[in-house]
This record gives structure tokens, sequence and C-alpha cells, in this order.
């Protein structure tokens, strides 16, 4: 019997049954029918099951918000997850237009995998992992690795927001969220289907659990995560809100040192990097009023993120420790070379706020004059035209253009552009 069900679930004869229903019917009455549900990923839209629903399964799906099934083979209610751990959540439930199918639309919420066969010991995603070749006598495995599938990508709400997405469309990827909507299709790009709104410090729980999969958020949320041993960092970007360094996580307060003992309360945004600093102070968990808590003597000491610590200051708070540097940093589960680049990308979009690209022309004589001024990433850009003349191109950083331009005028340049550029790669 063993050996018939690993041929039928994982060798590559055709056994297709197309008797399942006629058989289960024999001997039942409408009150005992079922009907297929085809269970379907909310955001990737990818089908993982096709099973069957009675009257009680649907019932149990509709209170507990848990995809339900109704076993024909065990002739039971069938719990998703309750023996594997592989539970899905329940989204929405549609109906077709003859009222004889359902479709869940579900978020797996914890285990590997929709189905409830394995692959080198884990289980797969979804049920539908074979193909039926057009030779019409044959099965074929899918090798996921193989497959492209475009992903979802999770973006901080907040501070960060207008920064992230502003960085974005300068690497070509616009999102544009309509109304009061958290989700937003991405439309014509190679590596992105989808992209999540959601809270920074719930995108490293949500890039573990394969609700998106990758997230940008502070490298201060990924350290106090209880995921932050699963995850792998793609790309650290050196942004905030107000200035193009990474933020600090700090100890601040009045004192003019670090006292630790159970009489001290201290306020953190980061209850757990907090702990690495105080072993025997109270910590209480704080919500954005961590400065005020300090400020009005509530609280010995504050841990929390710190931009330029021009507030700090202005209340006569001092940093007393730095815990740590918090860039802004692209994650996911696994490195894999698209997202290496997809960090890249992102990264180039910085670099290129540093700079500028100019565009001169110059007579022959002046060539050998103007290129020893010139900067560049590797070496100036130059052109002979029809003319005689030449045209050169060079990337400067920011502050050096200025500069630059009042020595090239001299030397012999013409019709001189200056342009921003939105990546460098």
């Amino acid at each position: 019997m063993k050996n018939k069900e690993n041929i039928l679930e994982e060798g590559d004869k055709i056994m297709l049954d197309f008797c399942k229903l006629r058989d289960y019917f024999i001997g039942q009455d409408q009150e005992k029918g079922i009907m297929p549900v085809v269970v379907q990923h909310w955001l990737t839209k990818e089908v993982l099951i096709l099973a069957y629903v009675n009257r009680e399964a649907l019932k149990y799906s509709l209170r507990h918000h848990i995809a339900a099934f109704w076993s024909t083979s065990r002739n039971e209610l069938w719990v998703k997850g309750l023996t594997s751990g592989c539970v899905l959540k329940l989204v929405e439930i549609r109906v077709n237009c003859e009222q004889n199918s359902l479709l869940y639309l579900v978020e797996p919420i914890k285990g590997e995998g929709a189905c409830h066969t394995k692959e080198n010991g884990v289980y797969r995603k979804d049920c539908f992992y074979r193909r039926i070749l057009f030779n019409g006598k044959q099965l074929e495995k899918i090798k996921e690795e193989n497959i492209m599938k475009k992903l979802i990508l999770g973006i901080p709400s907040g501070n960060l927001n207008a920064k992230v997405m502003e960085m974005l469309k300068k690497a070509g990827i616009t999102i544009n969220f309509t109304g009061r909507k958290f989700e937003a299709i991405i439309n014509n790009n190679c590596l992105f289907s989808r992209v999540i709104l959601m809270g920074s410090r719930k995108i490293p729980g949500a890039v573990t659990r394969g609700t998106i999969d990758v997230g940008i958020t502070g490298y201060d949320r990924v350290k106090e995560s209880k995921s932050r041993k699963k995850i792998k960092v793609i790309q650290k970007l050196n942004f905030s809100k107000n200035s193009s360094q990474a933020p600090r996580v700090v100890v601040f307060g009045f004192r003019k040192k670090i006292v630790d003992k159970k009489s001290i309360m201290v306020s953190a945004e980061y209850e757990r990097l907090a702990g690495k600093v105080f072993k025997r102070a109270k910590i209480e968990f704080s919500e954005g009023t961590t400065e005020a808590d300090v400020v009005n003597r509530a609280f010995d000491y504050g841990v929390c993120i710190c931009d330029t610590g021009q507030s700090l200051r202005d209340n006569g708070l001092k940093i007393l420790q730095v815990i740590m540097e918090a860039p802004v940093v692209v994650i996911a589960k696994k490195v894999t070379p698209e997202l290496k680049l997809f960090g890249a990308i992102l990264e180039s979009t910085l670099e290129a706020e540093k700079r500028s690209l100019i565009k001169l022309d110059c007579a022959a004589l002046a060539k050998d004059v103007i290129l020893p001024l010139l900067p560049a990433v590797d070496a100036p850009t130059v052109n002979r035209l029809s003319n005689g003349d030449y045209a050169i191109e060079t990337v400067a950083p920011n502050n050096e253009v200025f500069n630059l331009l009042m020595k090239l005028k001299p030397a012999g340049a013409t019709g001189i552009i200056v342009q921003d550029f939105k990546a460098l790669l």
C-alpha cells in the first residue's frame, strides 16, 4: 500500500483518478454532500491545494478563520495544520457563479508549506509540483529553483516611508497606493509583483513567515526581532529620515554616566537591545515617548533611535552610549543573485544623490588642459565630434561642482550641462 502511494505521489506514471467523487457519493444524500474548494495564496495568487468541503468544514472555517476541509479518504473533518503544523489563515471565501465550488484565499501563517507531501524533509508549498507532458504518457517534476517567481516586497510605513518610496522610484520601481489600501501591484517589473505597506517593526517577522519575500526596514528592527537569526541582510543602506547617515540606537539621560541597579528605571523602544546595557535596572517598553519619559523625570534613562541628536541636546540630555548603528537594510530569508543586484541598485541611487553628471564641449587645443581638471568614477568619456571638437562627460561629487565650473569655463569648456542622475552602478 505504501509503495503504491509513493508511486502515486512521487512517481512519473500517470494515474489520474476520475472516479473520486463518484465513489464518494455512492450511498450519500444531499445533506452529506461535498463541493470542491480551490485554495489560493491571497497575495501571490499561487494555487496551493484543491480540496473538498462539506457544511461542517465550511462552518468551522467561517467560525475560526482557518482553512478546514472534509477528507474524502478518511471521511472526517480535516483542519489544515493540526498534524503538519502548516496552518492556512483564511483571508476571504469566494463562491463561483453556479454556487457549486469555492475559492479560499489564504495566508500561510505557520509551517513550511501547504501540501502533505515532502521533498528533502520539507513540506511542499503546494500540491501541484508535477506537470503532464504533452505526450500524455508521463509526469515530470517541476524544479522550483528553475521557476523565476515574482516576489512580494514589504516596505515601512511611518518615518521611513517617503524616503524609501523615493529611493524605489529612482530605481525604476513606481508604487501607487490607492485610497487607504496597504497593498499595491507593481507593474512591468521582472522581480516584484506586489508591495505591502506595514510597520517597520513587523517586517522581519513577515519575512520569516513568508508573508513577504523581501523587506526594507531598519537594522535596529532586525536586531530587536525574535526572527533575527532566520534573516539574511542583503544590503545596508546608509540613510535616515533626515540625513544621508545611518541613525544610531543610543542610551541617553541627564546623568554623566550609566548606572545599572534595581532602582533605576529605563524607558526603551528596544527592550532586547536595552537589556544588553542594563542587566539589573527595570526596563519598560516605550512607544515613541522615550525622550519625554526621561525629560519628565519619570525614568532615569532612555533607549531610542537617534538621527542627528539635536532634540536630545535641546532638552539638555546627553548620549551616554551608542548601542548600534542602524542603517536601513534589505532583508530576506536567503541571499540570491537577483536580490544582491536589487540591493546594489538601491545603494546606487543613494550614491547618485551625492554626484552630478557634467557634459561639455571643447576645442582640440583645450582638451589636454581640461582633462586633468576632471574627476570621474573611472575616467572621463571623450568623443570626437564631426567638426574636430570634443564632447566630454564626467561624474563629479556635488560638493566639487561649483569649483570645477569655475575652472572649466576659463580653460575653454563650452556648452556645459550639469545633470542629476538616478543611479550609479
